[in-house]
């Protein structure tokens, strides 16, 4: 199979079965791409495409470990692009507040039309990102926003049956998150990424994906999102048969929960460049 889809013998071994399947289609390159901003509009082009051709859990350990690992290091946008009309907040603004809207509708009408309209959302801002001219702090906005449209549309495709496509938006969306510089809502990708790997028999996969969040989360300033954090840690442990750890994390989430204060009440997104403290109170991943 590696040779008629010409993959060479040292790819297999370091990708193993079924991750180097990940190189013989179009969007194994969401793997390979550079962490840059450059990097995260490409893989902002070439997800969400309308067809799940893989039902498998297309995200192996070894490529997990590779993709936090590069999270981790990624560098944030810097040089704002300067062709183009400019614009200024009130371009994230209208985006972030059209995702909170969408939000809140996934409450109550089915998960495939958000999953669409998400994907709409994605379409506008990768649009602005790749057309528009702004400043650094406009320019981290828009990645957020991109970061949460994309993980919206992954937990969405998800509840939809649709496995593959939302293991494509989760990485797509760890990307945006990371040109973001946006740590609340790259630790929620992580943990909505967890729940799929640790429902679909990956448990090892959901923990390491769920530590890489807890790496991070003294840098969201959120005792809520630790406490999220590590009750989901609890569930990926229980998953994987791991008791001792389990109790551990939900000793750990019951005592972060203690520190948290009543949730965070942002009333102008624009005032703070950021809805990350709206994000840790609002949209954390279920149990």
């Amino acid at each position: 199979m590696a040779a008629l889809e010409g993959i060479p013998p040292e790819a297999i071994h370091a990708h193993g079965w079924p991750g180097w399947l990940l190189l013989a289609v179009p969007d194994h390159t969401l793997f390979t791409l550079p962490w840059t901003t450059t990097g995260a509009v490409h893989a902002l082009e070439i997800t969400g495409g309308p067809v799940d051709r893989r039902k498998f859990l297309i995200t192996t350990s070894v490529t997990l470990s590779a993709t936090v690992a590069q999270w981790s290091a990624a560098a944030p946008a810097g040089a704002a692009p300067t062709a183009g009309s400019r614009i200024g907040d009130d371009v994230p603004d209208h985006f972030e507040r059209r995702l909170e809207s969408l939000r809140r509708l996934d409450d109550t009408v089915g998960s495939g039309d958000v999953y669409d309209a998400a994907r709409t959302e994605l379409r506008m801002i990768r649009a602005t990102l790749k057309n528009a001219s702004f400043g650094e702090g406009v320019e981290r906005r828009l990645f957020a926003a991109a970061a949460e449209a994309s993980r919206r549309a992954g937990w969405t495709a998800y509840d939809s049956g649709k496995a593959a496509a939302a293991e494509r938006h989760y990485a797509t969306a760890l990307r945006a998150a990371a040109s973001a510089d946006d740590h609340v809502v790259g630790a929620n990708i992580l943990a909505f990424w967890a729940i799929q790997h640790y429902s679909m028999g990956d448990p090892r996969g959901a923990v390491d994906l769920v530590e890489a969040a807890l790496s991070k989360a003294p840098r969201t300033g959120s005792a809520r999102m630790t406490s999220m954090l590590h009750a989901r840690a609890c569930r990926a442990h229980a998953h994987a048969g791991d008791a001792r750890a389990a109790d551990r994390s939900a000793n750990a989430a019951l005592d972060a929960y203690e520190h948290a204060g009543p949730p965070s009440r942002t009333t102008s997104p624009a005032s703070t460049g950021t809805t990350s403290a709206r994000r840790t109170s609002s949209s954390a991943a279920p149990p």
